[in-house]
């Protein structure tokens, strides 16, 4: 798009914009949003790649809802011996 097609688009663009929270509130809002409206469309993620301390992560796992052995998964020592024991589990 050149500036001339972008200055005529926002002339006419009505801006649903400026958010009313914090920036993590608003990741999360916007995570939960993308993956509730991919259930109307048929498309279901399997996975999400983030910084590592998104709030959003916990979030948008409660969407398609999440198995027992995830939740468990989710909050192991990453470092541990179980851990490393699933991560080498073909099913994983």
């Amino acid at each position: 798009m050149n500036q001339i097609d972008f200055e005529a688009w926002l002339e006419n663009h009505d801006c649903l914009g400026d958010y009313e929270g914090s920036s993590p509130d608003m990741e999360t809002t916007c995570a939960i949003k993308i993956w509730e409206r991919s259930k109307d469309i048929g498309l279901e993620y399997r996975s999400m790649v983030s910084d590592g301390d998104s709030k959003a992560y916990d979030q948008v796992c409660e969407v398609y809802g999440v198995c027992e052995d995830c939740k468990i998964h989710n909050h192991m020592d990453k470092s541990s011996a179980e851990y490393k024991e699933l991560k080498d589990w073909e099913a994983y």
